[in-house]
């Protein structure tokens, strides 16, 4: 703040001084341009570390000048302990010839000025007093637009990554559909030698049916994985109705209950008396929560308990994915329906849970998940202009959200 601006204002100085002709002449000095400068200048004064230390307690200041030598501390301890209990607040330093070097050094620490006592006059009190509030508040305000430029620049990270990601699944699914045909026909072909050695009379071994069955277990993953990358490519086909929500959840509980019971889990469903109905396709809505549910499953050890709950909410700060160029997204304020499923197990690693949503990224065993039903799930939830995030809940667990939009267009 200038000189211009603090005209009419109260400025609070605590002045830390143990010598009394020094304090007297500082004081005089403030006084005299009382009316010149401000509207009235509110001195407090200490004569030790200590009592200085007690009185910012007390009392906000708007600036300290302190001498560096006094009775109980001396030199750079003297300001490193007011700067400590008043980091924001600027520190003048007062210094005698025998330790100006240490009062520049002080500034470059962080201490907004130095005033020679040799050389003090009124108009360099205030002066030094006012550019000094003015400097911190500056700095001040300089701190807070770093904060904010950290801040954006941790969003323009993960927008990077959004991105990277809708490229690899834009990549996956322009691949899907060529791979899918060369890939099944082959496919098709070991199958019938499978089924043909299966099928042909007389005695076989346990090698031999062991190999079968081997083979065919085989055949049959890698036919998974094909159909689950056609999924992908053909995500965009979207067959939207009117339809309840919370009806649908119940159906994929159904489907999902011979493993709860197999697993001893307990499931706890929270869903309110009434929801909007919602725009969406029932197929791919289901086969998203059928493979966050069957995850939780999963993760959870036996006898554990599952929640599964539905509610109303408004979107709050979204975080805009530059990846989705030709879909909409929530907006602040807009009204939606959050599908969670939250389990209780081991939770996701540190190091993995960025890479979830990858393509044929898994935590599970070989041979039990392909690493696609993620990628594909937060695809068509983002194509029916909703959100999926996954996240490790505190004090154990993972909690996954399905946004979707009220008005869905």
């Amino acid at each position: 703040m200038s000189a211009d601006k603090q005209k009419g204002e109260v400025i609070r100085v605590l002045v830390v001084e143990d010598n009394p002709d020094d304090l007297a002449l500082f004081r005089e000095y403030l006084l005299s341009v009382e009316s010149v400068r401000v509207s009235r200048w509110v001195i407090r004064s200490a004569e030790t570390l200590q009592s200085a230390l007690d009185s910012l307690k007390e009392q906000d200041v708007d600036a300290v000048i302190l001498d560096l030598t006094l009775p109980d501390s001396s030199g750079l301890n003297t300001y490193l302990k007011i700067s400590e209990q008043v980091p924001a607040c600027p520190i003048i330093v007062l210094s005698g010839m025998e330790d100006e070097s240490l009062a520049i050094d002080l500034v470059k620490r962080g201490a907004q000025d130095y005033l020679p006592k040799s050389n003090l006059n009124p108009d360099l009190i205030v002066r030094a007093i006012l550019h000094a509030i003015e400097r911190q508040s500056l700095l001040q305000k300089l701190a807070e637009v770093n904060t904010a430029l950290m801040h954006e620049r941790n969003e323009v990270t993960q927008l990077q990554m959004q991105l990277i990601q809708a490229e690899k699944l834009e990549s996956l699914g322009r691949l899907a559909a060529g791979v899918a045909h060369e890939v099944r026909n082959p496919l098709a072909m070991l199958q019938m030698g499978v089924d043909f050695y299966t099928r042909r009379p007389g005695p076989k071994d346990e090698n031999e049916e062991t190999m079968m069955e081997m083979m065919h277990d085989a055949i049959a993953r890698a036919n998974r994985i094909i159909v689950e990358m056609i999924d992908v490519s053909k995500s965009t086909q979207l067959e939207i109705k009117t339809d309840d929500i919370v009806t649908c959840v119940r159906e994929v509980l159904n489907l999902t209950r011979h493993n709860v019971i197999k697993e001893s889990i307990n499931v706890i469903e929270k869903f309110p008396e009434s929801l909007p109905k919602l725009q969406f396709d029932r197929s791919k809505i289901e086969q998203v929560l059928v493979n966050l549910i069957s995850n939780a499953i999963d993760a959870s050890p036996r006898e554990a308990t599952l929640e599964i709950s539905a509610s109303m909410g408004s979107v709050g700060r979204v975080i805009p994915d530059k990846g989705l160029r030709k879909l909409k997204q929530p907006r602040r304020g807009d009204e939606v329906v959050i599908i969670e499923v939250r389990d209780y197990g081991q939770g996701i690693p540190e190091d993995k849970i960025g890479k979830i949503f990858d393509p044929f990224f898994t935590t599970k065993p070989t041979g039990v998940g392909t690493g696609l039903g993620l990628s594909v799930s937060k695809t068509i939830v983002e194509l029916h202009n909703g959100m999926l995030t996954i996240e490790n809940a505190p004090p154990c667990g993972v909690r996954s959200r399905i946004v979707l939009p009220v008005a869905s267009g």
